[in-house]
This record gives structure tokens, C-alpha cells and sequence, in this order.
């Protein structure tokens, strides 16, 4: 019994397959690669420390502008966000995470380049993103930003942050 037969079609679909890999069937299209996002920067001020009233909730949160080089966007990030319960500190988690409204205005050169609100959860670290607008080139940047937090555990006593403003440097494309 010969194999020939079935050696034959075997060598051919391994030919079409090739053929398919290459693009030079009419048929089939080529295959291009999907476009690579462009690298987010940010920069950030340093971490500040919250108790709310009491003492029974503590976060530390930083003001950041993050670009890709053509966009711009506030990001209110948060660490160690707990609560104290008993005689411990617990960390915050998904039954009792810290919810966050964030209300933002950056500024290029006192012009407006973003004016806005968000609102989110996490765990005991995490991020809270604001909304995109357009880079006015590279330099400075003023981001004036105030933000409620609920929780975690304990939502009677929020930690309240008024206005707080930040110069940052961004690496924007115009």
C-alpha cells in the first residue's frame, strides 16, 4: 500500500498555508500588526496623608498629569486607603472599598485645557482617572484638584480635600 496520496495533499496544504502566511493568494489579505499605543508618562507631586474625622479612615493620595503626547488627563492616585475597626487598621477591599469624587481644572499658560469630574472605587491602592483633552505642548501645567472620600468600612465621616493646585511638568506634543 502506498502513502503517496496522502504525502501529496499533505505537502500541498502545507504549500497554501505558506501561500496564506505570505499574502500572494489574490484571496487572502496580508496580516498587518495592530498599531502599538504610544507610552503614557506622568508626573506626579508627592504623597500627602488624609484622616477623616475621628480617625477612623486614612488614605495618602498624589495629583497626577498623565500623557501619550497627544492627550492630557488628571489622575487622582491613592495608597494604603484603610480603615481601623477593633484595636487594627484593615486595608481597603472589594466589600469595602474607598469611593472617590474627583473634581479637576487643568490649566496650560491660564488657559483652560480640561474642566471636570469623576467618580470610583478601589482597594487599598488604585487610581481614579479624570477625563482626556488635547496636549497644549510641552512644559508647564496647573492642575487645581479637590476630591471626597467615602469608606472604606466607615462612610459617616469622609475625608474631604479642598481645592489643592499643582505645578507639573508634562512631556505634551502640540
Amino acid at each position: 500500500m502506498t502513502h503517496r496520496p496522502v504525502i501529496k495533499a499533505l505537502l500541498t496544504a502545507v504549500a497554501m498555508g505558506a501561500a496564506l502566511t505570505v499574502g500572494s493568494i489574490g484571496s487572502a489579505a496580508a496580516v498587518q500588526a495592530p498599531a502599538a499605543k504610544a507610552a503614557v508618562s506622568s508626573s506626579c507631586r508627592n504623597w500627602k496623608d488624609h484622616y477623616s474625622q475621628g480617625r477612623w479612615t486614612y488614605s495618602e493620595t498624589r495629583l497626577c498629569l498623565n500623557t501619550d503626547g497627544q492627550s492630557v488627563w488628571p489622575v487622582l492616585q491613592v495608597q494604603n486607603c484603610q480603615y481601623y475597626w477593633g484595636s487594627a487598621w484593615y486595608n481597603a477591599n472589594n466589600r469595602y472599598p474607598c469611593t472617590f469624587d474627583f473634581h479637576y481644572d487643568v490649566k496650560r499658560n491660564g488657559n483652560a485645557v480640561i474642566k471636570g469630574a469623576a467618580s470610583g472605587s478601589t482597594a487599598a491602592s488604585g487610581e481614579i482617572p479624570g477625563t482626556t483633552g488635547r496636549c497644549q505642548g510641552a512644559g508647564a501645567y496647573k492642575l487645581t484638584a479637590r476630591y471626597e472620600q467615602h469608606g472604606p468600612y466607615w462612610t459617616d465621616w469622609p475625608i474631604t480635600v479642598p481645592d489643592r493646585t499643582e505645578q507639573l511638568n508634562v512631556p505634551c506634543g502640540s
